[in-house]
């Protein structure tokens, strides 16, 4: 016989000489009530009582009886069984009532071994192992049962809910495509940017601003709050929860397998359970049938919905996103595998708690072929495999993927936007701001919040710009608050009384649909339409006007006195239309010759609409009140050549058409397909190209060569003002500088070469109707050829 079942033999007569032992104690203790019995009766007849000790029980397969078998016989007779101190004195006790040393010899491993136990847990699948006893009855044994099948339903009925709902891929391989698409649409869209800041919606998310225009990013906002949350925490969270996901499957592995183990070395041919010393339940030995329905119907269930339950609870670790989210599906896990504890606790019949609880260990002899099976190494080895599997199948490409998602969206160029040109279809796109990460950068910000006055302060986690906070202090008044027409009135009531203008508060002032209308309007409107309310006039004294003009000239004008003087003209900068708005008269929209903005001096370009209606009315008081009259003729071209103006003129000219980079690139196209027919030569495109783009054209104009480039004269020879209006220098820049309304036109100084005719915008008073006549040139010079077939009426 080998060593284990020598082992297991010895266990087994353990045992029995144990139940002997019982059964020879209980012997003992009925005499004993039978003495106590006697001692009662004479007791009562003295009139005192003493309660009878019930009689140990011993349960069956199928029965309940006394201590003695079914023929009478008492097990006493068995052989003897050692009383391990619990009759007699303690051993350990000395003469004086001190505990002594016991004598004895040292514990080793294999008395530890020999020991090992498996303790019932409270749980409904444990429990089933009594069901069908007389200790239970059958009403009890099924609801046990029913008991039993609600605790795998309900964690079959989790596991379900997981798999469909719960263990999505965040970042599908779908979700990256419909990042892609978003990317390469929406993202930088112009009709989604933050047109306040000059700010790409790309700039934006990445930002995590929550603007306005963000509601048409929802979900990818929510993606990339998710995504940056999981990839600051890493992957070292997911694994943590992992591990001790695995460690609690494991466990429970390691449970049923003890479970099984430790009926299965009490197999026999019925089910006997004793009832020992204090009340306690020994399980004596399990018939076969009901070990082999508690290894298919517990042990095998179980252990299926527990390996389901760790793999869906692990795919549901490695979907979620927020490691906030991690900790607490870890936990909810947790409870799912409890469910049974659970049900067995607030549910379970009393009578089958009472049983559980006062049954004994099970001992587990160790076998020799099956060791390995429960050992430490096994179950470190298990965890770190499915660590393995998990991070190499599930975490890492989660994260990969994340990476991924991230970079769609937020790496590359952020700060740019396009749009698709209906005309061409071609996509058009334009540099943005940057983010600085600073959320109030414009002015105009500041002034919102000083007219709303919120009340802030820098407090712990929020260390807001003081610019914010002094502005909601503040009662510098930068914003331009317009007024209707009851507050209109006070105020010129209050002026006649007392010749000065009282400014109210904001929350003093009378609303007015007419002005709420008007401000509508101009939040949609260009530069020229706004133009079209400004008055022809400086700005008064304002700390709005004053503040504006000290930031569009870099600090160094408050007023519109020297904003057109040396050394900057500031009303001749293509990107000044503020200061042409604000200071229109200092800026010379209203001249009718030689204006500071020059080819600026248009609405769309800032200068007030009432300035341009009122130029022919500056013309006319000047011819009335015998000052300056322009006369209708063309300056020559030794006069063009001379003028600074005109140098001016051009060189701005230049700069708006230069502008535009299609408009480069439409001079390149035209110059190599249409050249020859306004005489430019194949070979010397590319010289007129560049002359046009570095506006080497204008200079040499100014040095008395008129010519588009080097070797290419002018076909006809024309020169002065005839040289800049023809149709040739026409059609090559694509503009016509006779034109009115877009730009201030060259008419006053070239009314005969743009045609001018009586009563013509810009155009001299002085010049008559010749809309019947023929064309001719001025006096002394050569007859023009007609033009193509654009007019320039005015």
């Amino acid at each position: 016989m080998d060593l284990p079942s020598l082992v297991a033999a010895l266990q087994r007569e353990q045992v029995e000489q144990r139940v002997q032992w019982q059964a020879a104690v209980q012997g003992l203790e009925g005499r004993l009530r039978e003495l106590e019995g006697k001692l009662a009766a004479s007791e009562n007849a003295a009139g005192t009582g003493r309660q009878a000790v019930p009689a140990p029980l011993s349960i069956d397969d199928g029965s309940l009886v006394d201590s003695e078998d079914e023929h009478g016989e008492s097990d006493e007779s068995e052989g003897e069984v050692g009383t391990f101190g619990l009759l007699g004195p303690d051993p350990r006790l000395g003469e004086n009532g001190r505990y002594s040393p016991v004598s004895g010899r040292d514990v080793t491993s294999k008395d530890l071994e020999l020991t090992s136990t498996y303790t019932m847990r409270g749980s409904v699948w444990d429990c089933c192992l009594y069901s069908f006893l007389d200790c239970l009855g059958p009403g009890r044994s099924y609801v046990l049962l029913l008991l039993t099948i609600a605790a795998a339903a309900t964690q079959i009925y989790f596991c379900h809910c997981i798999i469909t709902n719960m263990i999505d891929d965040p970042v599908s391989g779908e979700t990256l495509d419909a990042l892609l698409y978003f990317r390469a649409s929406i993202m930088h869209d112009v009709r989604y940017a933050d047109m306040g800041q000059s700010r790409s919606m790309a700039a934006q998310v990445c930002a995590g601003d929550d603007g306005y225009q963000m509601q048409w990013a929802g979900r990818q906002v929510t993606i990339m709050d998710s995504v940056s949350k999981a990839l600051k925490s890493g992957k070292r969270l997911v694994m943590f929860a992992l591990f001790v996901w695995f460690l609690t499957i494991v466990g429970e592995f390691a449970s049923i397998f003890q479970f099984v183990k430790a009926i299965a070395q009490l197999t026999k041919a019925k089910t006997r359970l004793v009832e020992a010393e204090a009340r306690a339940v020994t399980i004596c030995s399990i018939s076969k049938n009901r070990f082999w329905a508690m290894f298919w119907l517990v042990a095998v269930p179980r252990f299926l919905i527990a390996a389901v339950l760790g793999y869906t609870g692990a795919k549901f670790l490695i979907a979620t996103l927020d490691p906030s989210d991690i900790l607490l599906n870890a936990i909810a896990l947790a409870f799912v595998l409890d469910i049974d504890e659970l049900i067995y606790n607030i549910l379970a019949p009393q009578r089958c708690k009472s049983v559980l609880e006062q049954t004994e260990a099970l001992p587990m002899p160790e076998s020799r072929r099956l060791w390995w099976m429960n050992s430490t190494m096994l179950k470190i080895s298990v965890i770190t495999v499915l660590l393995l599997i998990a991070y190499f199948h599930g975490v890492e490409g989660v994260h990969a993927r994340m990476s991924q998602a991230k970079d769609i969206l937020c790496s590359g160029e952020l700060d740019f936007v396009y749009t698709i040109n209906p005309a061409t279809g071609i996509v058009q796109a334009a540099k943005s701001e940057p983010d600085t990460g600073v959320l109030l950068r414009e002015d105009d910000q500041l002034a919102v919040l000083e007219l709303a006055k919120p009340s802030i302060a820098r407090v712990d986690g929020w260390n807001v710009s003081w610019r914010a906070v002094n502005a909601t202090k503040s009662d510098a008044r930068l914003a331009r608050v317009a007024i209707g027409l009851i507050d209109l009135t006070s105020h010129l009531t209050t002026y006649q009384a007392t010749g000065k203008i009282e400014y109210k508060q904001l929350q003093d002032l009378h609303a007015d649909t007419t002005v709420l209308s008007e401000l509508s309007g101009l939040s949609k409107s260009t530069v020229g339409d706004a133009a079209e309310h400004e008055v022809c006039r400086d700005s008064p004294k304002s700390s709005w006007a004053e503040h504006r003009l000290l930031k569009v000239t870099a600090g160094h004008h408050e007023n519109c006195t020297h904003v057109a003087s040396w050394p900057y003209n500031w009303c001749g900068m293509m990107n000044k239309t503020s200061i042409r708005s604000l200071c229109p008269i200092s800026c010379g929209c209203h001249d009718e010759w030689e204006p500071a903005a020059g080819f600026y001096a248009s609405s769309s370009f800032g200068c007030s609409a009432a300035c341009e209606k009122s130029l022919r009315a500056s013309m006319e008081a000047q011819k009335t009140l015998g000052g300056r009259s322009l006369k209708c003729e063309d300056m020559s071209a030794a006069a063009f050549q001379k003028s600074k103006w005109l140098h001016q003129y051009l060189n701005q000219a230049f700069d708006a058409l230069l502008s535009n980079v299609n408009t480069i690139m439409g001079f390149r196209t035209l110059l190599k397909k249409s050249g020859n027919q306004f005489g430019v030569p194949l070979n010397k495109t590319d010289d007129v190209f560049w002359g046009i783009v570095t506006q080497k054209l204008v200079e040499d104009t100014f040095r008395g060569q008129w010519r588009f480039a080097p070797g290419v004269p002018h076909p006809r020879g024309l020169t002065g003002c005839d040289f800049w209006t023809s149709w040739e220098v026409t059609v090559m820049l694509g503009v016509d500088l006779c034109l009115v309304g877009h730009f201030r036109s060259l008419r006053s100084h070239c009314p005969v070469a743009c045609f001018c005719n009586k009563g013509m915008q810009e155009c001299p008073l002085t010049c008559a109707d010749t809309s019947s006549a023929s064309t001719s040139s001025p006096a002394g010079g050569s007859a023009r050829q007609p033009r193509p077939p654009w007019t320039r009426e005015g």
